[in-house]
């Protein structure tokens, strides 16, 4: 497809880039403000993840390097195991010094389509293999967030971690009373994966694959959930939680970037695995904020995601320098959760009553 269909809007208005002198064909959220040629595009988006780390210094003065990717199959997962290659070779961009690790995740626990993902995991895998790339990895069913600590070693002819816990995670998600709460505890446990796998391989920083796009949905979500003051840290770029350092490096980049990035770079093909997420339940409160942002964005509210995003990061948690933190999530207690036997955040605690084996819940992930 020649990059003018790409985007078709942009290229529709007959503007010159923004940076330099060539017809502006591509744009990103709002192609009102801004149109770029194809090269100048790519290094804007670019310099948009960097700039998202380099602001908050988390890899300087020095702050370990080492650095676990969470990759879910997703484009925004894609566009950053793009970048980690890239950093690897000699490159136009200046290289990210870091020492990374890729842990691809698997949600589905039906056999014949984790069978499928597998299969595309290996042909990743086999591309961080290749010479002058050497990016180590690990596969994950985010089952595996059960164990408190987790076991690396897999038994032979296991192709991943986690295969033992699905059982018990399938019956906790059969547990839940409500559609929203099954999906909060799939997010979960994509978080205690993330956070147990980071500590077993003594690695302090993990890149967590959300959009500014999908941050703003998140907001929506959280906010219905009852997490309040904790939503502004938990869409920030750089937060501290579960004992890890979360970072989100794409929080100022959309969707639509992505996409295109993706499709310019050859991401798409090489790294992203459409069949790799479950999708998000009917009649969840997740589903909502999704469609209801979309919604917002179809209609011409382009600044929807930034707004969303800069008001939240005005919101100050008084818990934040709490001494005690939910058994579950790690958000900062309050001093009502702090006197409760349990010592579960609000949302948490809300997902414990709607699950009809609450032995099974605290065994779980209360112990």
């Amino acid at each position: 497809m020649p990059t003018t269909d790409l985007d078709p809007g942009a290229a529709a208005l007959g503007r010159k880039c923004v940076k330099c002198e060539s017809p502006g064909i591509l744009s990103g959220i709002d192609a009102k403000k801004a149109v770029y040629c194809r090269p100048c595009f790519v290094q804007m988006v670019k310099h948009k993840f960097r700039s998202a780390l380099g602001k908050r210094r988390v890899y300087k003065d020095g702050a370990s390097k080492e650095t676990l990717l969470v990759f879910d199959g997703s484009p925004a997962a894609a566009l950053a195991l793009g970048q980690l290659v890239e950093s690897k070779r000699e490159t136009d961009h200046r290289k990210l010094m870091i020492e990374p690790t890729v842990l691809l995740t698997l949600e589905t626990t039906d056999p014949e389509r984790a069978g499928r993902i597998l299969q595309r995991y290996a042909e990743i895998g086999a591309k961080l293999a290749e010479p002058g790339i050497g990016i180590p990895f690990r596969i994950a069913h985010i089952a595996a967030g059960l164990q408190k600590n987790i076991e690396l070693r897999v038994d032979s002819g296991e192709q991943y971690i986690g295969k033992e816990q699905i059982a018990i995670y399938e019956r906790l998600l059969s547990a839940m009373q409500s559609t929203t709460a099954r999906s909060e505890m799939t997010r979960l446990f994509g978080e205690l994966l993330a956070a147990r796998f980071a500590a077993a391989t003594g690695i302090d920083k993990i890149w967590l694959p959300r959009t500014g796009d999908d941050l703003s949905k998140d907001v929506v979500s959280f906010f219905s959930l009852g997490k309040g003051a904790h939503t502004s840290s938990l869409i920030s770029v750089s937060e501290r939680r579960l004992g890890v350092n979360f970072l989100r490096p794409m929080h100022d980049i959309g969707d639509k970037e992505v996409a295109l990035l993706n499709r310019l770079e050859g991401y798409d093909e090489r790294y992203e695995t459409p069949d790799c997420r479950e999708p998000l339940p009917p009649a969840s409160i997740h589903l909502v904020a999704a469609n209801f942002i979309d919604m917002l964005q179809r209609e011409g509210y382009t600044a929807t995601t930034s707004t969303l995003l800069a008001s939240t990061a005005k919101i100050v948690d008084g818990s934040a320098k709490a001494q005690e933190y939910c058994r579950i999530c790690g958000s900062p207690a309050t001093q009502k959760e702090k006197n409760s036997a349990a010592l579960l955040c609000y949302p948490c605690r809300r997902l414990r009553e709607e699950c009809s084996e609450k032995t099974l819940f605290d065994q779980a992930l209360c112990s």
